[in-house]
C-alpha cells in the first residue's frame, strides 16, 4: 500500500518544514492521485515558479512508481497553486492567441516548465485559428502561438 502521507512527512522534517498532506484524492480511472499539502511557510514548498514543487513531486512518483500494481501518477499541489496556477496560463494562452490573430504576427511567450506548455498547448489544441509550437532547449523553451492564417 502507497504511503504517501509518511513519505512525504520525512521529506519535510528533513527540509526543516512544518507541513503535513492535508487531502488524497484517487481518481482511478485516470490513475491519478492528487495530495494536497498544507501547513506554513509554504512558498519554501513551492520554490521560485513551483520549481521545488516539481522536483518534490518528481521524487514522489519515482519512489511510488516502482511498484506496477499499485503505480499512480502522483500530482502535489499547494494552497491550490497548481489550479490558479493553470487558470492563469488558460487565461494567457486565450489572450495571446487573439493577440496573434489580431496582429496576424506569432506570439512567443516566456521560457517555461514542460508543465505550463502542456497547459499552453492543451488551451489552445482546439482553437482553429492558431496553432502551437515548442522551441528552443530546456530551460529555455519557448512556446511560440502562431495564427493559421498568415
Amino acid at each position: 500500500m502507497l504511503d504517501i502521507s509518511g513519505t512525504l512527512d520525512k521529506i519535510f522534517e528533513e527540509m526543516g518544514i512544518n507541513a503535513k498532506v492535508k487531502s488524497i484524492n484517487s481518481v482511478d480511472k485516470d490513475n491519478l492521485m492528487f495530495v494536497n499539502i498544507d501547513g506554513e511557510d509554504m512558498g519554501l514548498i513551492i520554490g521560485n515558479r513551483g520549481q521545488t514543487l516539481n522536483a518534490l513531486q518528481l521524487i514522489i512518483n519515482i519512489i511510488f512508481g516502482k511498484n506496477p500494481e499499485e503505480r499512480k501518477q502522483v500530482i502535489l499541489d499547494v494552497d491550490e497553486y497548481k489550479q490558479k496556477k493553470r487558470q492563469k496560463l488558460e487565461d494567457l494562452a486565450e489572450k495571446m492567441a487573439k493577440e496573434a490573430v489580431e496582429k496576424n504576427k506569432p506570439v512567443v511567450l516566456r521560457p517555461m516548465s514542460s508543465f505550463e506548455r502542456k497547459i499552453i498547448h492543451l488551451t489552445l489544441q482546439n482553437n482553429e485559428a492558431v496553432e502551437t509550437i515548442s522551441s528552443g532547449e530546456e530551460p529555455f523553451r519557448k512556446v511560440s502561438i502562431i495564427p493559421k492564417n498568415m
